[in-house]
């Protein structure tokens, strides 16, 4: 049987359009975050050496929410976040470029 080149092409984007509908269907991978596995001292030092601010660790953990408990598995939690917690954020931050540390819970997010 010979195949036109329109029928071949066609064959081809059915093929592509199953094959990324097949693929969309991944489960998220919900430990796929930044700052997993570390310590309050690992993300004290990465304040001290400049590898990150307590901004981009807030924002961090707020998409982290989002993602797991707005777009996740349905877990029926309730989780407030602060309103306020990037712009608390960022004034930690300038607390720390100015040589002021509260404390070893400095920038450290707490969930209570």
């Amino acid at each position: 049987m010979k195949t036109t080149p329109n029928l071949t092409i066609g064959i081809i984007i059915a093929f592509i359009i199953i094959l990324t509908a097949c693929t969309n269907n991944k489960k998220p991978d919900y430990n796929r975050f930044r700052f997993l596995e570390y310590s309050i001292e690992q993300i004290q030092e990465g304040y001290n050496n400049g590898e990150f601010t307590v901004e981009e660790v807030v924002k961090a953990y707020i998409d982290r929410i989002e993602r797991i408990d707005k777009h996740g598995p349905s877990l029926n939690s309730m989780v407030t976040v602060n309103p306020d917690a990037i712009d608390i954020a960022k004034e930690l931050d300038k607390e720390l470029q100015n040589g002021n540390k509260r404390g070893p819970l400095h920038g450290i997010p707490v969930r209570t």
